[in-house]
């Protein structure tokens, strides 16, 4: 599936316009992040791949919300460097948390948008909490042998958020992706079942 839909980001224009820019670049946080998963799992680092399901999570969660939900002024503070954000651990505007995003994205796009970003909070947020944050659950899957229906599990997740975002991010730059709905047609395997 992934030599189907990684071309799709070969043709992506720069981007300008301020909301669309932060989207577009959290939807290529996502694209990293699933990428580096399946390079980690390859290499038989099942962990660190794991740990990467929360960070690409939320930010194809940010993406979604920036396009579809951020207030203007919360666009405008997150490009926004300040010092207190330079010389602190603080940070640049962060908006609201996942709960809430997703919340004010299932007011405002179709259900087939946040349904599975729902479910996948729902049925994983406290794993995905424990592999960050160096939980009971990392702790159990280094010392185990490998979980395939965990990992697979997880991949299938990485590659619905890999589609999602590829999407996203062509909508972002005024691209339409018809081909989408074929690559998806044609790798049913590759992507979680419908909600």
């Amino acid at each position: 599936m992934h030599g189907s839909i990684l071309p799709l980001w070969e043709d992506l224009p720069a981007i300008s316009e301020r909301r669309a820019f932060i989207a577009h670049s959290f939807c290529r946080i996502v694209r990293d992040d699933v990428r580096a998963q399946y390079a980690l799992l390859r290499l038989g680092l099942d962990v660190p791949a794991l740990t990467l399901v929360r960070p690409c999570f939320e930010a194809l969660v940010r993406a979604i919300w920036v396009k579809e939900g951020a207030k203007e002024e919360w666009v405008a503070a997150f490009l926004t460097l300040t010092a207190e954000a330079i010389s602190s651990s603080g940070e640049t505007q962060m908006g609201p948390s996942v709960g809430r995003m997703l919340e004010e994205i299932s007011n405002r796009c179709p259900e087939f948008v946040w349904r599975p970003l729902r479910m996948l909070k729902d049925e994983t947020w406290r794993a995905m909490n424990s592999y960050v944050h160096g939980g009971i659950r990392a702790i159990g899957q280094v010392n185990s042998p490998e979980n395939w229906d965990q990992l697979a599990s997880a991949m299938l997740n990485a590659n619905m958020m890999l589609v999602i975002a590829t999407n996203l991010a062509r909508m972002t730059s005024g691209m339409r992706s018809p081909e989408i709905a074929a690559i998806q047609r044609n790798h049913p395997g590759a992507l979680p079942p419908p909600p």
